[in-house]
């Protein structure tokens, strides 16, 4: 009998593997929109992978696939001939290799990426480095019984089953599975109804089991960090965080008995073995009746083979009917469906093209917060693909909306299907905080951002910062503001300041005075946090500054070239911030393709006798997101290397292969100008050279980067032991001022006033002034502007706010 079972089983993971298609990595060049539709009209599944829009897409193809693509005459770049075999080659080699972090900027330069600890409890799959069917279940139940009161025991969603076709030669079997949810809270066995809820989910398809990873490890972050993390506290005890961790486990099981090592790359669920893809078969009723309904009109095949098949009808399938009656049980304001890959945030909707929500603009300014770590691309799903029932959409909208309106997400996560295992943690990281972020949106929620540059000048000085509303939560427009001082030469803050009645995405600057110790010494760090309290949830950013007098070792308005050598750049005069012009790579309209260029400074910098440095500068681009870029870089050998620096602004590159991967640079399109201040520590005690570096690939060209009013600031010995800095004695008052404002020099020399808006625009500039003078500013829009006072090649910027 066990030599006949064993014989059955062997036949059967022959057929298996004999059914089983090979997939190849393959770059498919469409070059028109035209061209990708009826891609798209082949069966041929476009919403994953590294997608150069209007131009090629990477992805994983089974050959079927391609030759499809071959038929319509496009042309098809094998990149990787067996998808499978090769990631099962590069993970038996990553067993031996570190684990990789995502690279991030350091603290000094730019917003780093939060470094968040491995939970003790998570661990890697047998699959490859990723979880079973099994293993996801076993993780569940062990949150439960380390964590009871803070999670439910896992249970069905509803009375569903899986009707996928049968299989037992995996433990849980292919078909009759339930969905399994699970509830994270402070009191998890009770649905509190006063508490906004938030749905996360992923493994809609099979084939993407890095977005099961990532769940699993936000879960146990969370429960691990209750006590600890005050953070997560707060999440935790004001929210209901759900999770369906599996959507589809027929599929995800068969990729296990298929692929047991990993690298399986079934799609679909499993019924009548064809399978149906889920994430097609979900409605949505354009104007809330079924004459309306979208479901398999576009980006879907009626062929059974096909990976977008969208099955008999709309909820055809056991697991669109458990997401259906589970979405509409509850309450929920955002939910998130975690995909791979792409490094993508996804927003409806996606059955018609350029067509976003009637809140597109909320869309806009929560997402943009969401992956302003991670640094994913938020788009429309429509700029991916095309493609009528998807999750996104119902969750949205609906059909005939028994629920609210919900805030769904979709997420394209990492670079391929099957990350070798040594991404995973890194993976898991890069989520960590778009998670939280969603988390906290469901609240009255504000965030606060510091606006003061890095110096500071006097005793007594205003703590500029910038207050955000971006809580979706009906009466989230409430905000606190304080300072709370972390460094001892802070003698005394003003009073918290209370905000009110703020829309979605409102902002407002403000400041909070801080009095400086006397005896604090040029060169001495201030250090402060900034709270805002929205309520249930709180933020608090850490500023740190440095007290002294600057000197300017370079200040170069960008008129024109002649401080410079450069490759191919140009003089704009049509956009700028200070008269008459900018610096730009394309000067002549928009930038070619295959360009590499640079503008060197030609000045060698002297920080030999620095104690701290910086560089700014204002800049703004229209740069091809993830492709094309912009680099600040600094030299140390005279111009033979070059290293790039971490600014405000900066991204790290993307992983597609033309960008240099995890290096900061500017891509994407910042329209306005900002004023871009680099940290300058790592060369303190050298002699360095500074450049701009600007690359285009072969398609796709945009308006370019432009920069303006380069500064190079200095905090040295010389100037640690002066004292009588003229620029920095000058009196503005008052502050605030309704009509003038008054300046008593602490001489007769003559000096330079200026007057810029916060876009670092000059509205004002008057030279040769001597003694006391008063400037009227009455017909001025209200708001924060910079004073700035230029004296024997020194210069003090102050900040006055004009009411």
């Amino acid at each position: 009998m066990k030599k006949l079972f064993l014989l059955v089983l062997l036949i059967s993971i022959s057929g298996i593997s004999q059914k089983t298609p090979i997939y190849k990595k393959a770059k498919i060049r469409y070059n028109t929109i035209s061209n990708f539709k009826a891609l798209s009209k082949l069966g041929i599944p476009l919403d994953h992978g590294i997608h150069k829009q209007g131009v090629f897409i990477i992805s994983d193809f089974s050959e079927k696939e391609i030759e499809a693509a071959k038929s319509l005459g496009l042309q098809v770049d094998i990149l990787i001939e067996d998808v499978g075999a090769d990631f099962l080659k590069r993970n038996e080699m990553a067993k031996n290799q570190d684990i990789v972090q995502n690279p991030s900027c350091s603290t000094t330069g730019g917003d780093a990426t939060i470094d968040y600890p491995t939970p003790t409890n998570f661990a890697l799959g047998s699959m490859g480095g990723y979880l079973t069917y099994q293993e996801m279940l076993d993780n569940l139940d062990a949150m439960h019984s380390k964590y009871p009161n803070l999670i439910t025991a896992r249970a069905n969603v509803g009375n569903f089953l899986t009707n996928g076709t049968p299989d037992s030669s995996v433990s849980p079997s292919i078909g009759g599975n339930a969905l399994q949810w699970v509830r994270i809270s402070d009191n998890p066995n009770t649905d509190e109804t006063t508490e906004p809820e938030i749905l996360y989910n992923s493994i809609h398809h099979a084939r993407e089991p890095a977005s099961l990873s990532q769940l699993i490890y936000y879960m146990w972050y969370l429960l691990e960090n209750y006590e600890t993390d005050p953070e997560v506290k707060e999440i935790v005890d004001a929210t209901e965080l759900y999770f369906i961790p599996v959507v589809n486990p027929d599929g995800y099981l068969y990729n296990q008995v298929t692929n047991p090592n990993g690298g399986g790359l079934w799609r679909k669920n499993r019924f009548n073995t064809h399978g149906v893809d889920i994430n097609r078969n979900y409605d949505h009723y354009k104007d809330g009746t079924p004459a309306t309904a979208v479901w398999n009109t576009v980006g879907t095949s009626n062929n059974t083979s096909s990976e977008i098949y969208a099955g008999t009808s709309a909820f055809s399938e056991v697991e669109t009917q458990a997401m259906k009656w589970f979405i509409d049980q509850h309450d929920f304001t955002i939910s998130i469906d975690n995909h791979t890959s792409g490094d993508l945030l996804l927003m409806p909707y996606g059955f018609e093209d350029n067509n976003p929500t009637p809140e597109g603009d909320i869309y806009q300014v929560i997402s943009e917060e969401m992956v302003s770590q991670n640094n994913y691309n938020n788009i429309l799903i429509t700029e991916l693909t095309v493609a009528a029932g998807g999750s996104v959409d119902y969750i949205y909208g609906g059909t005939t909306r028994p629920h609210k309106r919900i805030f769904g997400f979709g997420t394209e996560i990492g670079d391929s299907f099957w990350p070798t295992s040594n991404l995973i943690d890194g993976i898991c990281k890069e989520m960590m905080f778009l998670n939280l972020k969603a988390a906290k949106l469901i609240h009255n929620y504000g965030i606060v951002e510091d606006n003061l540059p890095g110096f500071i000048h006097q005793n007594t000085f205003n703590a500029t910062y910038t207050v955000k509303r971006l809580g979706l939560m009906d009466s989230g427009e409430n905000f606190m503001v304080s300072i709370i001082p972390t460094s001892n030469n802070i003698t005394s803050v003003g009073t918290p300041k209370s905000y009110n009645g703020f829309t979605i995405g409102q902002t407002q600057e403000d400041f909070i005075s801080i009095n400086l110790d006397n005896t604090i010494q040029n060169g001495d760090q201030i250090m402060y946090d900034v709270k805002i309290d929205s309520g249930d949830i709180t933020e608090t950013i850490s500023v740190t500054k440095t007290f002294g007098n600057l000197s300017v070792v370079v200040d170069n308005n960008a008129n024109s070239l002649n401080e410079y050598t450069n490759q191919g750049w140009g003089i704009s005069t049509t956009t700028f911030v200070s008269a008459t012009g900018s610096i730009t790579e394309s000067p002549n309209g928009n930038y070619d393709s295959n360009q590499n260029k640079t503008i060197e400074y030609n000045q060698i910098i002297d920080l030999s006798s620095a104690q701290a440095a910086n560089v700014q500068y204002y800049a703004k681009w229209n740069i091809e997101n993830n492709w094309d870029y912009a680099q600040f870089e600094v030299s140390t050998d005279g111009g033979t290397s070059w290293i790039s620096q971490c600014g405000k602004y900066t991204n790290p590159g993307s992983v597609n292969g033309f960008q240099p991967e995890g290096e900061p640079l500017y891509d994407g399109n910042q329209n306005d100008w900002i004023l871009e201040e680099i940290d300058l520590s790592d060369y303190l005690g050298q002699r360095i050279k500074i450049r701009f570096q600007f690359a285009s690939d072969d398609q796709v060209n945009n308006d370019g980067f432009y920069f303006d009013d380069l500064v190079v600031n200095s905090l040295d010995q010389s100037v640690l032991n002066v004292s009588d800095n003229l620029a920095s004695l000058f009196k503005i008052f008052p502050n605030p001022t309704n009509n003038v404002i008054k300046v008593q020099p602490p001489s007769l020399e003559n000096y330079t006033l200026k007057i810029r808006n916060i876009l670092g625009q000059e509205i004002f500039k008057k030279e040769q002034n001597t003694g006391y003078q008063e400037f009227n500013v009455s017909e001025i829009n209200p708001g924060l502007y910079f004073i700035i006072i230029e004296i024997n090649k020194n210069r003090k910027v102050y900040k006055v706010l004009k009411q």
